[in-house]
């Protein structure tokens, strides 16, 4: 079942610009979190299972929820791309997690 079927979105709606830094912030918070140097120390690996436990996901399981109710049309077209773009990096790191 999709993640917003589970929560919906109670509190006033922000600014759509607003909405989509809050989520980068989360998911850079949690990437922080969860990145760790690999057992060769040749690169990074980011662990998956501590990510879905962090308080930072559960987090932007609560933020993406607001997504429901915002409010794009007072966006200009440039705006409006550039939040598509973002919610898509967004959308996408949370199916990587997932």
């Amino acid at each position: 079942m999709a993640d917003n079927l589970l929560r919906t979105w109670q509190l006033d709606v922000r600014d759509a610009g607003v909405v989509a830094l809050n989520l980068i912030s989360i998911l850079q918070e949690l990437f922080e979190k969860c990145v760790r140097p690999d057992e060769n120390g040749e690169g990074n690996i980011f662990d998956i299972e501590q990510a879905v436990k962090s308080c930072e996901y559960k987090a932007y399981l609560n933020a993406v929820c607001e997504l429901e109710k915002v409010n794009i049309m007072c966006l200009s077209v440039y705006q409006r791309v550039s939040f598509f773009l973002n919610v898509f990096q967004c959308m996408y790191a949370h199916y990587f997690i997932k």
